[in-house]
């Protein structure tokens, strides 16, 4: 029960602006944290979505702003320095305030009605990705808690091929010696007779 704990308090650590947590943890609990990143994207989008529901027409808007501090301003920050590099770029400065700004408007102009169910699933979607980014994709240049919570395994796409190859050929003796079809055919003319 504590490795569940002390998990749960990891990816609580790795997407919120509570980031005492993740450093503090160690890479087996990171590791097993990514089980609980959906949970807590969850829990983030349902704070966001009682803000929208609470708020009314302005709320949108306020809900990702809310968002932005409650994940300590992480995706922005990480647009911002793109390479791990250690200050912020021009580019990345630009890139992330246009990202920021269509964030806002996609939240501005979505029809009230469907703001609370998207700002509620948005987040939880998110988290989500990082976790399929960890087991499925290729390492980069990460550093830090991305550097541990990366898997040196093999890619989702070589577990496939790998899972592929293992699976035994299609029985021949089944197919018979005209192939499949042929011997479909066989069966209709026979079924017809007995029919007929």
């Amino acid at each position: 029960m504590a490795g569940v704990l002390e998990a749960a308090k990891a990816a609580l650590g790795c997407l919120t602006f509570l980031s005492a947590a993740a450093t503090t943890a160690s890479r087996e609990a990171l590791v097993r944290g990514l089980v609980f990143y959906p949970a807590v994207g969850l829990a983030l989008g349902t704070i966001a979505a009682l803000a929208t529901v609470w708020l009314g027409t302005p709320g949108g808007p306020v809900a990702v702003i809310l968002v932005l501090v409650l994940e300590g301003g992480r995706g922005p920050v990480a647009l911002a320095r793109p390479g791990n590099a250690a200050r912020p770029t021009p580019v990345g400065v630009v890139t992330a305030a246009l990202a920021f700004g269509g964030k806002l408007w996609a939240a501005a102009v979505l029809p009230p009605a469907l703001r609370p169910a998207a700002l509620l699933v948005a987040p939880m979607l998110g988290a989500w990705a990082v976790v399929v980014q960890c087991y499925g994709g290729s390492p980069g240049r990460a550093r830090g808690v991305a550097a541990a919570l990366m898997r040196s395994g093999p890619t989702h796409a070589e577990r496939a091929k790998r899972s592929l190859s293992r699976l035994p050929p299609p029985p021949r003796a089944q197919l018979g010696r005209r192939g499949p079809r042929a011997r479909c055919r066989g069966r209709q003319a026979r079924d017809e007779q007995t029919a007929g």
